[in-house]
């Protein structure tokens, strides 16, 4: 799997996110681990959140997984043009039809 589709999917995941596209995020996760008031909730409070800066894509940690079709992700979330500790924490997964899968959003 190369960086570039890692980070595809992170940034299209990420400008769902900022859309509150929240229901098409649900429908196109593979394992639909956080729902749709989960998600809803866990941006709350935070301000406006805002697509960050590509260079911010640079930074995905990226981690192995048993199965080589699938790496863990965390990537900060922004708000307000501001870079937080808040943090998606998604598998990318390169053999399905759907390639993501958002394992939680939370503080880190």
């Amino acid at each position: 799997m190369t960086y570039s589709f890692i980070e595809e999917n992170v940034k299209n995941i990420v400008a769902l996110l900022v859309a509150e596209g929240f229901d098409l995020l649900w429908l196109n996760d593979l394992d639909q681990r956080v729902t749709v008031e989960e998600m809803r909730k866990a941006l709350n409070g935070y301000g406006k959140m805002t697509m960050p800066p590509s260079s911010s894509f640079d930074d995905i940690s990226v981690y192995p997984t048993d199965n080589p079709n699938k790496v863990r992700v965390d990537f900060d979330l922004w708000f307000d043009g501001l870079k937080t500790e808040l943090t998606l924490k998604c598998t990318i997964n390169s053999s399905e039809p759907k390639k993501y899968s958002i394992d939680d959003l939370r503080m880190l």
